[in-house]
């Protein structure tokens, strides 16, 4: 094999090892992102149980009761740390997960001011420490259809194209913006004080149009040869509706609803089981597609349709768009709340069914109690 050939067979086995160690990353971002599920879970009831008993011990005078009701304050503040810092985990996990996902086709509302500061985040660690970077701040959340992963991958791209274009004592900001008629044009931009700097590079620009084509993105450049600014622009998300928003937020649980829950991550699907559970809810668990299947069967021999299927998006043996595919042959009008820690995916692409929506791990008990109750609202309308 001559020299060329020989070049060419290395950088397809190192192409392989890196997706391969793509898919494991991806895979610990997935199983991490279960543990913190049930870690953030069982902190809040411990937070709400632990709210109760100082409510409770302030309305007693004793000396006692006032001591032990600071004690109880200080491992409120625990407890409280310890969400606070599942909350942080998630954040390296969902920025993981983008990293080490192909640029696809599902696209998604992303909260581009919540972007902007993770690709700050990112970035600092790519860039020299005498080059200074800053994060502007937004009048308000701006939100851009995209997929992530692409997403991603362009900003980093646009980075290192600064990194190695601008000098020692330059600077980059990062900021996000509506602009266009009615706001209909969401940005991320990039601005730079080095004159003349040849941004963003020829691969970048290619690879923007290929992963931000598809949602009707585009690279450019602005600004003047002084200070130029790399912009990626995006079409923005419409607003929600007041009907979604406010089902959304009720928690109002409907008589008799019936739950199945399926979730092959034991420890999620317990802690989801106890808060719905708690929230007057009849669960039927299922630790994957199959038994949930199984589990409707028998339901079904009692004449009981379930209400709601919650489902995780990636399981074993059956994912979670297959197990809907499946149920609504024998129930077309049953509500889906999809859950994954891999970030949104665009589950209307699955089935289009209006009483669908997605809740993102780990997730807060007060989020799943409002996605659940503002689908079985959504049943009734």
């Amino acid at each position: 094999m001559n020299a060329g050939g020989q070049r060419l067979e290395d950088e397809a086995d190192e192409s392989r090892r890196m997706q391969a160690v793509g898919r494991l990353a991806a895979g610990i971002a997935h199983d991490f992102n279960n543990v913190l599920a049930a870690i953030r879970g069982y902190g809040q009831i411990a937070l709400r149980s632990l709210d109760g008993l100082v409510d409770a011990g302030s309305e007693a005078g004793s000396q006692a009761v006032s001591v032990e009701r600071a004690t109880l304050a200080l491992l409120r503040a625990d407890v409280a740390a310890i969400e606070d810092s599942t909350q942080r985990a998630a954040a390296l996990t969902r920025q993981l997960s983008a990293l080490t996902r192909p640029g696809g086709d599902d696209i998604a509302p992303i909260e581009l001011d919540a972007f902007a500061a993770a690709i700050h985040s990112l970035a600092r660690r790519l860039l020299p420490p005498s080059l200074e970077l800053t994060l502007a701040s937004t009048s308000g959340p701006v939100t851009a259809l995209a997929n992530e992963a692409a997403l991603m991958q362009v900003a980093l791209e646009v980075v290192l194209d600064l990194r190695d274009a601008l000098g020692a004592d330059a600077w980059i900001e990062i900021a996000s913006a509506y602009e266009g008629p009615s706001s209909t044009i969401a940005v991320l931009r990039f601005r730079t004080a080095a004159a003349n700097a040849p941004v963003p590079g020829p691969r970048t620009r290619r690879l923007a149009h290929d992963l931000l084509g598809r949602a009707g993105g585009e690279l450019r450049r602005e600004g003047s040869d002084a200070e130029p600014v790399v912009v990626v622009s995006l079409p923005a998300a419409p607003a929600r509706g007041a009907t979604d928003a406010e089902g959304a937020r009720t928690t109002e649980v409907p008589a008799g609803a019936t739950v199945l829950l399926v979730e092959d991550d034991a420890a999620v699907r317990r802690i989801a089981r106890t808060v719905l559970e708690r929230l007057g809810y009849r669960v039927v668990p299922a630790g994957n597609g199959v038994e949930a299947l199984r589990m409707v069967e028998m339901l079904a021999s009692d004449d009981v349709v379930p209400d709601l299927l919650v489902t995780d998006v990636t399981m074993p043996e059956m994912n979670g768009p297959e197990l809907v595919a499946a149920l609504r042959r024998r129930a077309p009008e049953i509500g889906v709340l999809f859950m994954s820690g891999m970030g949104e995916p665009a589950t209307a692409s699955w089935s289009g069914h209006p009483r669908e929506d997605f809740l993102e791990k780990p997730f807060t008990i007060e989020d799943l109690a409002a996605r659940v109750a503002g689908l079985l609202k959504r049943r009734d309308v």
